[in-house]
């Protein structure tokens, strides 16, 4: 992963609350981009984790399942992170300019790993299956990837009258 090409940009758009709520163990992710033809990309995050400075987000991807997305962001497509807790309905967007995509660090499988096994935990109680919440979340552990980006703008997502609404760190 070539860390320098990674945006170090001056402007906080998360807050502690926000890199909290991020880093909680029951959000559901999902990691968007989109090609040339600005024809939108999707994929299940399985895990996200904010690097201590606050600006930087780690996005962990099954490469079998985000191929459009990883194609889209070795393209150089800008990169979305909606992040949402199942049970409030609570929800944030991250916005990057641009993204990297590199292989996992030491502890990384286990994270996501556990961050799986914590959304299940979470969703199933709602009415959901576990069985196939295990298959929508599945992973290959070979294929994860680490998507690294600097957060460049966020917004509130929850559904009502303030979606839409930038964050203030």
């Amino acid at each position: 992963m070539n860390r320098a090409s990674i945006d170090k940009g001056d402007t906080l758009v998360l807050g502690a609350e926000h890199v909290a709520f991020l880093s909680g163990a029951a959000i559901s992710s999902a990691l968007a981009a989109r090609d040339a033809s600005n024809q939108p990309s999707l994929a299940k995050a399985l895990g996200v984790r904010v690097q201590g400075d606050q600006r930087v987000l780690e996005v962990f991807v099954d490469a079998e399942r985000a191929s459009e997305v990883l194609r889209d962001l070795r393209a150089g497509s800008p990169v979305a992170l909606v992040s949402s807790e199942p049970k409030s309905h609570r929800t944030i967007q991250v916005k990057g300019t641009r993204a990297d995509i590199g292989p996992l660090g030491p502890g990384d499988e286990a994270y996501v790993a556990a961050r799986v096994d914590a959304i299940v935990a979470h969703v199933a109680p709602l009415g959901y299956h576990q069985a196939a919440l295990r298959a929508y979340l599945a992973f290959t552990p070979a294929a994860l990837l680490k998507v690294v980006f600097t957060a460049s703008a966020a917004f509130l997502q929850t559904p009502g009258p303030g979606a839409g609404t930038p964050l203030k760190p």
